[in-house]
């Protein structure tokens, strides 16, 4: 190998790992939130439920993650129940209907 295929390989593998750092960079969360709202959603003539958790993700596409965690009191037994939805823009200042995940 001369010296200038050692250079190409070396400014290749650069541009790579510029590349995939820049992915991994924009993939994860901008800003993430955790809530502690303890509401109770219910508790006559039903199952007691309290929202417990909300973990908000956002991420740089203004996308939002939403996990919900939710604690069900069925006859004294508790069961805890988490459901995560996706608020995608739509370019309108508003987020379309999410999306269950």
């Amino acid at each position: 190998m001369n010296k200038r295929n050692i250079l190409l390989i070396i400014i290749t593998l650069i541009i790579s790992i510029l590349i995939s750092i820049s992915i991994i960079y924009i993939r994860k969360p901008h800003l993430d939130y955790l809530l502690h709202p303890r509401l109770m959603l219910a508790s006559i003539d039903t199952p007691k439920i309290i929202l417990t958790n909300m973990k908000i993700k956002k991420y740089y596409d203004d996308s939002l993650d939403i996990t919900f965690t939710f604690e069900y009191y069925i006859r004294g037994n508790k069961d805890i129940r988490t459901s995560t939805v996706r608020f995608i823009p739509d370019g309108k200042g508003n987020y379309a209907p999410g999306n269950g995940l």
